[in-house]
């Protein structure tokens, strides 16, 4: 069981790991150099949405993440302050994940890039293959992937 958790911490370290890039790499260039060409309202917006998203996820206020990202802690660190376990930390991953597609899946369907049905398919299909469920993630959820 421990080593089907930290398998799925590893599983997850990239996907949450762009995530937090908003939170721990911000600078008045973009994020470390790249996406150079954002204005600081932009960069300010996304750093905004960012510790929205993250405190969500884990249940945190606002202000307790920005406290602990100003102290150079990360919201998982901060979660096992709090005392969340490890399978804890990973459930919420996933569903903040999850949440994050649904949300994604449903503006297409509202721009009518997808019905419905596909974007339920596709919701489906992505699920059969998170982690701990027998396959490969979120990764590349919205995009084609290569060699599929």
């Amino acid at each position: 069981m421990r080593r089907r958790l930290k398998m799925m911490a590893y599983a997850m370290a990239p996907v949450f790991g762009a995530g937090l890039i908003g939170v721990a790499a911000v600078s008045a260039h973009g994020l470390g150099g790249f996406g150079g060409g954002l204005s600081p309202d932009e960069i300010a917006a996304r750093q905004d949405s960012a510790f929205q998203r993250d405190a969500t996820a884990f249940g945190f206020t606002v202000d307790e993440l920005k406290d602990a990202w100003a102290d150079g802690k990360s919201p998982i660190e901060l979660a096992k302050e709090k005392g969340l376990t490890e399978e804890q930390i990973q459930e919420k991953l996933r569903a903040s994940r999850e949440a994050d597609l649904k949300a994604s899946l449903d503006v297409m369907v509202t721009k009518g890039i997808l019905t419905r049905s596909q974007a339920d398919r596709r919701l489906n299909a992505i699920k059969k293959n998170v982690p701990g469920h027998g396959g490969r993630g979120f990764r590349g959820h919205l995009g084609m992937e290569r060699g599929r």
